[in-house]
């Protein structure tokens, strides 16, 4: 579990943040000066933006990601960087057509019921690397939505040569 702690002034008073993030099930803490704030648990981690308010002031604590499995860590207070000292800006939601590629996928989870593990495998090696393309700047579009649309495919016919011939050639 990493965990980070920054220690800071406002308005003549000192606080501190302490953040406990494991990657493994996605499992985070907030800790502002000794209180838990926020406890979350997710299944992948994408990255967040976690708000806490001190007074009239607005601390974020960012937990970023550029490949799904190494992290980064900011808090900004009143969106300055305390890492940089630099404002930042909020960070850019998964694109919208990415959402919708997540529609594709979702009818292998619900046609291959029989073998979830397998299904849940495909569609994690397929949507998440998508989800890690969508986010890249130095790409255009058209070359996001083509990278992903191959790897659609193969996440399509994994799916047809690890679960569904099995499956089918079972009952010859």
């Amino acid at each position: 579990m990493a965990k980070k702690s920054w220690t800071f002034e406002l308005d003549q008073k000192e606080h501190t943040i302490d953040l406990e993030h494991s990657s493994l099930w996605t499992k985070r803490r907030i800790y502002l000066d000794g209180i838990l704030k926020e406890e979350k648990t997710s299944f992948f981690d994408i990255g967040s933006r976690n708000i806490i308010q001190i007074g009239r002031h607005t601390c974020t604590v960012l937990i970023g990601t550029n490949n799904g499995l190494t992290y980064n860590y900011d808090l900004l207070i009143d969106e300055v960087s305390v890492k940089t000292g630099k404002e930042k800006s909020p960070a850019e939601p998964l694109p919208s057509w990415l959402w919708a590629l997540l529609l594709i996928y979702f009818p292998i989870i619900i046609s291959i019921v029989f073998d979830v593990a397998v299904s849940i495998v495909i569609v994690g090696l397929g949507f998440f690397p998508c989800a890690i393309v969508g986010w890249n700047k130095t790409l255009s579009k058209t070359a996001k939505i083509s990278i992903c649309a191959v790897i659609t495919v193969v996440s399509y016919i994994s799916v047809y040569f690890l679960v569904l011939r099995p499956f089918f050639e079972s009952y010859k």
